[in-house]
Parts: C-alpha cells; structure tokens; sequence
C-alpha cells in the first residue's frame, strides 16, 4: 500500500496548478502578441524575422518623426520670410509714396 499524505496531495496539487497556469499564460501571449512563439529558442527564425520586422518599424517611425519635426521647421522658416517679404514691401511703399509728395 501507498500512503497518501495531505502534504502530499497539497504539493501535487501546487504543482499541477502552476503548470497549468504556466501554459494558460504561455498561450495568452500568443495570442496577444500574434506570434507562434514566446523565446528565441522556440522558433529562431521566425525569431530574427520578427526583430528584424520591428527594428525597420522603429526606424521608419524615427524617419517620419525627424520628416515632420524638419517640414514644421520649413514651414516656420517660409512663414517668417513671407512676413518679412509684407513688411518690406509695406515699407518700399510707405517710402515710394513719402518721396512722391
């Protein structure tokens, strides 16, 4: 006969409810992530591929922040010469018709 103790069944119990648990986190982020793995040793070349995916993501994004931070620049600089071009000729003006009278 085989004594089954409390701490025994305790300890088995503990055991399988981490393993379970294990594998429902382990398929949760499966799914979150959409991938078919969660480690590099699982799958290394879809592994690579996925970095390499997102490391031109990033870098995309970074081209298009510095575009948008370099067309505001532009716009801003075009702007202050569009201004400074009124202002000039509102002055050329002012002096043109001061020096007719």
């Amino acid at each position: 006969m085989i004594r089954i103790t409390t701490n025994g069944v305790l300890r088995n119990y503990k055991s399988n409810l981490l393993h379970s648990s294990n594998q429902v986190n382990s398929a949760r982020d499966k799914v979150l992530t959409q991938r078919n793995f969660n480690s590099f040793a699982e799958d290394p070349a879809a592994a690579t591929q996925a970095f390499k995916l997102r490391r031109s993501f990033s870098r995309t994004s970074d081209q298009i922040t510095n575009s948008s931070d370099l067309m505001s620049k532009f716009q801003s600089a075009w702007s202050a010469a569009g201004t400074a071009k009124k202002l000039s000729a509102t002055s050329c003006q002012r002096c043109n018709s001061q020096g007719r009278q």
